[in-house]
């Protein structure tokens, strides 16, 4: 009965982000209270960086420029993904390491629901859309969940394909126009920059394969227009 109750949720969106978010709770739980940090770039890189933006914010002082790091440098260039809105939203409420395990949990929440859905929609069975969303994460936790820029995006790369595949079947283009839009420009202000260009290199690679296949070439002029 428990399988088929699971089969029924995850073939809706809710359902998906439902299980999507009781998955990664079960590995982030002891974190999200802020009495723990994962250990690694976390300790050492990411959460001195999100405790200087707090005091900066804190404090009114300027964010731009960080004295304690090699002699002074320049914030926007770090890999901490200074430009993204949420970090400064959870940092005026919470702890600097609260606010980097949060961010690195709904990273990771959108990438399982965005790979399920991408998955669902090339008519993937319901545990093969699992098993594909939790092997994303699993590389994502073991490999870069250190850096929440390189955990966002992990999250951009189902998204832009599950983004262009719904451009394929022509269903609501302008609206998934924009929204890829604003996920690509999202990403090039919070992300690895070498990382969003490999996403894009492949979301394109997987825009030719749908162009040619369905003998739909403006599903690479939509693209186009994302980026733009």
């Amino acid at each position: 009965m428990s399988i088929n109750y699971l089969e029924k949720s995850i073939r809706s969106w809710w359902g998906q982000l439902l299980l999507s978010i009781v998955i990664v709770l079960v590995v982030f739980w002891p974190f999200l209270s802020g009495q723990k940090v994962i250990y690694g770039d976390a300790t050492f890189f990411q959460v001195p960086y999100f405790s200087f933006y707090k005091n900066a914010i804190t404090n009114g002082d300027s964010i731009l420029w960080n004295p304690y790091n090699a002699g002074g440098f320049p914030v926007f260039a770090d890999l901490a993904g200074f430009f993204f809105p949420l970090h400064y939203i959870f940092l005026l409420f919470f702890s600097a390491v609260q606010a980097f395990n949060w961010l690195l949990f709904l990273a990771s929440v959108s990438a399982l629901f965005f790979m399920i859905r991408f998955l669902r929609g090339l008519n993937v069975g319901v545990a093969g859309s699992l098993l594909g969303g939790l092997s994303l994460i699993i590389s994502e936790i073991v490999s870069l969940i250190n850096v929440t820029s390189t955990a966002y995006s992990v999250a951009l790369l189902p998204l832009l394909f599950l983004i262009v595949l719904r451009l394929s079947q022509q269903s609501r283009t302008w609206l998934y126009v924009l929204l890829g839009g604003l996920s690509i420009g999202l990403a090039w202000l919070s992300a690895l920059p070498h990382y969003v260009l490999w996403i894009l290199l492949s979301g394109f690679a997987f825009t030719l394969y749908l162009a040619f296949k369905e003998s739909n070439k403006k599903l690479i002029l939509w693209f186009v227009l994302m980026n733009l």
